[in-house]
């Protein structure tokens, strides 16, 4: 047991003899002392006692707890849930006033614009923005525009498929739904997007009418100009992709890269590119055909997919056979795929899930399992060394969720929308964005040499 040094300054500087008190009286004391250490103790005080034997310090709480990763931790090991206490001297109104604790995850409010009354345009009667969500099945920018924007589009409202958009600002979380013009999409579920300047993207998704069984898809080519609020539908020419959903699309420098997705029963593992400086001349699809000794993944739909150091790579997925938690490397400029040989706590096998890339981490959030079971848990990946971690007790998270989207903006990492096995997720999350601070999440040092490879094993 700690002992306050200044306890231990008035029983060993000065003898019992010299100060005329008893050894009686003085083990009494040091009872009594002990006796009230210890309630305080079992009560969890954080009140100083009062007693000519304590000096002013007192066990302090850290004000921002350590979010530790399970990699290098045993599930019993205590540490994980003990706040090691500093003893420092506290003012008396540091004491009643401590600082608030600040965990990774955080719930952070939309802030809905104003926007004019339809019958008064000189916004004299101005209304609030309707709220993006409750939604899923929508897709948004992984990461912001140069306006400083996440871009909003499509998705399921309630039974409806919708097609509006609203621009999310990540400075003060500010959000519209903004009017457009030109060719609109139609609405639609399963879509992609990505991002280039000012420009958004989109590409695929099923755009059936409500009541209609059978899937209709769109392969059509999408641009929005965020300056203009203006969509354009590219007339490309040569081979196009097929229709589908559940597909991915990332950027690298000028040129877009779309992977895999399904249109029914039928899923693709197939890769395009499509150059962005092309618009003006000559504007088409390519297929990119690996080398004969490259290796393939499965065949899959509702997978994750991000760019990083000129190459893509996914995770996760399914055929509808089988749910996977592998992860692959696209070479671009080599056209090959390599299958990640990861190590340390690889996530469960997954679809519907989203990713987002920050600080040479991808980290992976919810989505279903093999049983249809919407999962609430996130890990992250150290791209430079294929090493996963997994996270307990990083605040108040998101509750489990699929068809989600997330979003990178700095070392933030921000989830939009979803759905959940809880009704009440869709009726208390309306206008709430939930953000992760990776900036209050200790990583362990990377070592010098990697760990030996971790076969990934599909489900």
């Amino acid at each position: 047991m700690f002992l306050p040094y200044s306890l231990h300054q008035s029983y060993t500087t000065v003898s019992a003899t010299e100060s005329g008190i008893s050894l009686d009286i003085l083990f009494a004391e040091m009872s009594f002392f002990f006796r009230r250490l210890r309630k305080v103790s079992q009560k969890g005080s954080e009140k100083s006692v009062s007693s000519s034997l304590l000096s002013t310090e007192t066990l302090v709480v850290p004000d921002i707890p350590s979010s530790v990763s399970t990699d290098n931790l045993s599930h019993d090991d205590p540490e994980r849930d003990t706040r090691i206490p500093s003893h420092t001297e506290q003012s008396s109104s540091e004491l009643t006033s401590p600082k608030p604790r600040i965990y990774p995850w955080s719930s952070r409010p939309l802030v809905l614009e104003q926007i004019p009354g339809r019958s008064n345009p000189d916004q004299t009667n101005s209304l609030p923005s309707s709220s993006p969500f409750p939604r899923h099945g929508h897709a948004v920018t992984q990461h912001v525009l140069d306006t400083g924007d996440i871009v909003l589009f499509g998705g399921f409202v309630g039974s409806e498929r919708s097609n509006d958009t609203f621009l999310i600002s990540m400075a003060d979380r500010s959000t519209r739904l903004i009017e457009v013009n030109g060719t609109i999409p139609k609405p639609r579920i399963g879509h992609a997007c990505a991002s280039f300047s000012r420009i958004f993207i989109l590409w695929g998704g099923d755009v059936r009418s409500k009541g209609k069984t059978n899937p209709e898809l769109d392969n059509a080519l999408y641009l929005l100009n965020i300056d203009t609020r203006e969509w354009t539908q590219v007339r490309t020419v040569g081979p196009v992709p097929s229709g589908r959903y559940g597909h991915t699309m990332c950027t690298i420098g000028t040129s877009l890269y779309l992977f895999g997705g399904q249109d029914g029963d039928n899923f693709f593992n197939d890769v395009w590119r499509f150059e962005l400086h092309t618009l003006k001349t000559f504007p088409r699809w390519q297929p990119i055909k690996p080398r004969l000794q490259s290796p393939l993944p499965e065949r899959r739909t509702n997978h994750t997919c991000i760019s990083y150091d000129n190459g893509i790579i996914i995770f996760g997925g399914t055929d509808h056979k089988y749910h996977y938690n592998d992860t692959w490397h696209f070479d671009p400029d080599d056209a090959t795929w390599s299958k990640l040989d990861c190590v340390g706590y690889l996530m469960s096998p997954r679809e519907g899930h989203a990713a987002a890339q920050s600080k040479g981490f991808m980290y992976v959030f919810g989505g279903r399992d093999v049983e249809g079971k919407e999962l609430g848990d996130i890990g992250a990946l150290r791209l430079s060394d294929k090493r996963w971690f997994m996270f307990q007790k990083l605040g108040p998270a998101p509750s489990t969720r699929s068809g989600h989207c997330m979003a990178s903006h700095g070392s933030q990492v921000v989830v939009f929308g979803g759905r959940s096995d809880s009704a009440s997720t869709e009726t208390t999350e309306e206008n709430v964005l939930y953000v992760l601070e990776t900036k209050c999440i200790k990583f362990p040092v990377q070592k010098s040499k990697s760990s030996p490879p971790h076969n990934t094993n599909e489900a």
